[in-house]
């Protein structure tokens, strides 16, 4: 959620708005995805297909293959 957070601020420079700053429980972690897929969505309009809140946090390897590629 945060480093998530991070990563979108940093590459549309801009800030990501009402999300959790300490995330302690599990509801605000998915919350806070939930504000950043909001963000891409309809401030950068990026149309996401098949990436909900559940998926990031879970970590599924079909969505984030970047890992694979780097290793």
């Amino acid at each position: 959620g945060l480093n998530l957070i991070a990563l979108i601020e940093v590459l549309s420079q801009k800030k990501v708005p009402r999300h959790n700053k300490r995330p302690n429980f599990r509801s605000q972690k998915l919350e806070n995805v939930s504000v950043v897929l909001d963000f891409l969505e309809n401030t950068e309009r990026i149309r996401l297909v098949n990436i909900g809140k559940f998926i990031l946090p879970i970590g599924y390897k079909n969505v984030c293959k970047c890992s694979e590629e780097i290793s």
